[in-house]
């Protein structure tokens, strides 16, 4: 295929069409989103409040970019409901020359990071007055085949698009495939159908009194609080069935305590200081160090906010999907606290398996119960440490305790292997993009 170089001048021509503007008339403004996101109704005003007079009408079709942004990938094609809105001349209407490039090849070579390139080469100006040049942008060559290879070339391309989707559709159904099996998996897990029970292990019930022992030698020592009694569970709280050497507790019978994050202004925090897990830092089930923030402390607030190995940390506050992610804290590289919109539960040492229980809040035992509880709370889902001590959880003996959670740590391995081979299929889908820039 014979490709030859055309400058951006011979195949594009900026389009005005000057509106005169009137005060008592109401005009539609649009703006161009960031990497290609499109173009959307930015709003309604009447003529009397714009500040520019200049102002130019596009029509459904146009291609438009953003003078500004262009470089970070503001353009797009105006769609039927903003015909005959209005834009200033910080945005660019381009037309095209038909007989050297195809519109359709065109607009998919606007969707590649080539392009957004070439807007960056054409682009120049002090810190926040950076603008696309057109002497510069004009005269940037790219290569194009003929107009009839070009039309080919695009009936290629929506082939393999159309192949492209159904792989995407697929790759999709296969990851959501994977979390379907995580579930399950889980599901079994606390059931009592993943591990097989032995009748050595000490039943829970037994592990339970414990548990009640250490609690209130901890209160005699006045090491922690004396708590509200916990209402017994009702019949009608009980999901499923679960072995005999089981038992259905709640989650405050297992908690040592219970204490909400530390609030701390934008100004505490910095680049050197304590390291403060956010409600990011929870990803399914594990702590992230990814986008870790520090904050200044005293030395009293470290001691309050600490966590140690062992330690749940559970989000109060967030989006209704993700209220309630939890994580366990393993062992600590480092000294970490955690902000106030989490909660830190501190488990009874020796007594329970803090794994098991981080399991139990990836299930949907957890998530029906925070459905049923949450509270909306300006704007975002929250839920207290009221609520989340009376949450039902069922405790298996410790020793079984132990048994599952390895179990389905190489069970979780074996979903992430799965996903991350699905992860890398779907990645080769940006091998079109790739095609589609120009040699």
């Amino acid at each position: 295929m014979t490709w030859r170089k055309v400058k951006l001048g011979e195949v594009l021509a900026r389009v005005r069409n000057l509106v005169e503007i009137e005060d008592d008339k109401e005009y539609k403004l649009v703006t161009v989103r960031l990497h290609h996101k499109g173009v959307t109704l930015r709003r309604l005003a009447r003529g009397n409040e714009l500040n520019s007079t200049k102002m130019h009408s596009v029509k459904a079709g146009d291609f438009i970019l953003s003078g500004i942004d262009a470089r970070h990938g503001a353009f797009g094609i105006i769609p039927n409901e903003l015909d005959g809105a209005v834009v200033t001349n910080d945005f660019w209407c381009l037309g095209l020359d038909k007989n050297v490039i195809d519109r359709d090849l065109f607009l998919k070579l606007t969707s590649t990071s080539y392009f957004d390139d070439l807007c960056k080469k054409a682009s120049d100006g002090t810190t926040n007055r950076v603008r696309l040049q057109a002497d510069r942008f004009y005269n940037l060559e790219i290569d194009l085949p003929s107009i009839e290879k070009q039309k080919k070339l695009i009936e290629e391309f929506q082939k393999l698009e159309t192949t492209n989707s159904q792989i995407a559709y697929e790759l999709s159904h296969q990851l959501d495939l994977v979390s379907q099996l995580r579930q399950a998996f889980l599901r079994e897990a606390m059931q009592g159908k993943l591990v097989p029970q032995d009748v050595r292990d000490e039943p829970a019930e037994i592990l339970l009194e414990k548990i009640k022992a250490e609690k209130a030698k901890l209160i005699a020592e006045k090491k922690i609080k004396k708590e509200k009694p916990i209402a017994e569970i009702k019949a009608e709280e009980i999901p499923f069935a679960i072995p005999n050497s089981w038992l259905w507790c709640r989650l405050g019978s297992i908690v040592e305590s219970m204490n909400n994050g530390l609030y701390k202004p934008e100004e505490f925090y910095n680049t050197s200081g304590i390291a403060c897990l956010r409600m990011y830092n929870i990803q399914a089930g594990q702590i992230s160090f990814h986008k870790l923030k520090r904050m200044v402390l005293t030395d009293a607030e470290v001691e309050t906010y600490s966590l140690r190995k062992g330690d749940l940390l559970l989000n109060r506050v967030n989006s209704v999907e993700l209220l309630g992610k939890a994580a366990y804290i393993d062992e600590p590289r480092e000294t970490l606290v955690y902000e106030s919109k989490n909660i830190r539960a501190r488990l009874i040492e020796k007594s329970i398996t803090p794994k098991f229980v981080n399991c139990i809040f990836l299930t949907n035992i957890i998530r029906e119960q925070i459905l049923r509880n949450f509270k909306k709370v300006t704007g975002q889902a929250s839920i207290n440490q009221e609520q989340l001590s009376s949450f039902v959880i069922p405790l298996p003996p410790l020793a079984e305790q132990k048994r599952i959670v390895e179990k389905l740590e190489k069970l979780m391995a074996y979903c992430d292997e799965l996903e991350a081979n699905i992860r890398t299929s779907k990645g080769h889908e940006t091998l079109l993009q790739v095609a589609l820039e120009p040699r």
